[in-house]
């Protein structure tokens, strides 16, 4: 920005002239826009007007301008940069950035004090700094909503909304989500703001187990992605969706929604995606028991989580794949694979291998392996993480003891279950 187009911006707001009010007569009020960022220089005429109007002398429009009018502008351009960088997903630039905005904030106006502590949340967020985070969101919330800039008061919406489902506070988060619906509505707003929106709410629902609401938030948008040919967060909208289908056990519609999504994340090469995709079609075909075409795609995702390096995906595809073999291999296989992965596995995935043997011994009607089986997983679960999976495998064992003739260990996991189930039940009131 020219310092004369500065100058001429600073008496112009010192008279509380507006640009419509000063230029009114003299020039438009676009051409006095251009002057003031310095994209264009006044003819000497034309300063000669303007100062009439401001009355001053034509020299006081050459002065150097108030040094707080050029470090206000600076900042504003900071804060523009500060954001371009935070949606850009260019995080150590923003951060960077940050350290020039934050020792000049107190002189700025509404709407970039907004954007401001909007860029704040989103960096506290990105350093897993929570408490920081909401406070963040909330303040620039109250500068949005003292401004007209809708949109971006809903973008700090949807990313508040966010944090609480991340935080698992889904009151909270239906609350700030449905607020910034309402004015999406309300404002006509279309394009990436609803999709976020509608993406978000849906996976709120899901949360707290309402599929089908999830699913109607689903698919709207989906449509407005496609009907706008935008598709933005496209593949994440289908893998909730095929989140949803599973649950209401919609197989099939399941496979075609991570079909989907595979080749979305596959133009963007995301091959951690990819690789979960590939897990997750693996195990929808085990469940319909298209068993060639569940391992085909569990072979793929421990292939490639294997050259990502990613352990937990390898543990997942692992366990996948034993259960795959206890209805396609023989028994001996089975034994000899779980043998062959269940080395510098986590815990709970051994306690789930053991568990597993236990069932395919019992099927087989080996009692005495069964049993050793079932009790290697019990011994080594922790009573502070109760699941399903264990209590169903201590109510095998009581079964195994009974036909081995082991009342007295029968009636010990008797009091084992009793204490599992309360303790269940607890967990389950306190979630």
């Amino acid at each position: 920005m020219s310092e004369i187009g500065l100058r001429i911006k600073e008496l112009r707001k010192k008279n509380g002239l507006t640009q419509l009010e000063l230029s009114n007569g003299i020039i438009s009020r676009s051409y006095l826009s251009q002057i003031e960022k310095g994209n264009v220089l006044p003819t000497a005429e034309t300063v000669r007007r303007l100062a009439q109007k401001l009355n001053c002398a034509e020299e006081e429009l050459y002065k150097t301008p108030n040094t707080n009018m050029q470090k206000l502008n600076e900042i504003k351009k900071s804060i523009y940069l500060l954001e371009s960088h935070l949606e850009t997903d260019a995080i150590d630039f923003a951060i960077e950035k940050l350290k020039s905005v934050d020792i000049f904030v107190e002189g700025i106006n509404e709407s970039d004090k907004g954007t401001y502590f909007w860029a704040k949340a989103k960096i506290e967020e990105y350093l897993g700094n929570q408490i920081e985070t909401r406070k963040f969101y909330l303040e620039s919330l109250r500068h949005y909503n003292n401004t007209s800039l809708t949109e971006k008061k809903i973008r700090t919406l949807n990313d508040l909304g966010s944090h609480y489902i991340n935080s698992e506070e889904f009151e909270e988060g239906f609350n700030v989500l449905n607020k910034a619906y309402r004015e999406i509505i309300y404002s006509h707003i279309n394009g990436v703001l609803k999709i976020n929106n509608l993406y978000l709410l849906a996976l709120n629902h899901t949360k707290i187990g309402e599929v089908f609401s999830a699913i109607l938030f689903l698919e709207e948008a989906k449509r407005h992605s496609e009907q706008l040919s935008i598709f933005y967060k496209y593949g994440n909208i289908s893998l909730l969706l095929a989140v949803c289908y599973k649950e209401i056990s919609k197989w099939h519609d399941a496979v075609i929604e991570n079909e989907k999504a595979l080749n979305y994340f596959k133009l963007r090469e995301d091959k951690d995606q990819i690789a979960t995709i590939y897990y997750n079609i693996g195990i929808l075909y085990y469940e319909i028991k298209n068993w060639d075409a569940s391992e085909e795609f569990l072979e793929r995702a421990r292939k490639l989580f294997l050259e990502l390096g990613h352990e937990k995906g390898m543990h997942m595809v692992d366990l996948a794949l034993l259960k795959l073999y206890r209805s396609t291999r023989e028994l001996t296989i089975i034994k000899d694979f779980a043998d062959n992965i269940i080395e510098n596995k986590p815990i709970n995935f051994q306690i789930s291998i053991y568990l597993i043997l236990g069932e395919v011994f019992y099927t087989n009607k080996k009692l005495r392996e069964s049993y050793k089986y079932y009790e290697r997983a019990l011994a080594l679960f922790d009573d502070e993480e109760v699941t399903t999976e264990v209590i169903s495998g201590c109510k095998q064992m009581i079964k195994v003891c009974f036909e081995m003739k082991k009342y007295s260990e029968a009636e010990t996991y008797y009091q084992i279950l009793d204490k599992l189930d309360h303790k269940k039940k607890k967990m389950d009131i306190l979630l």
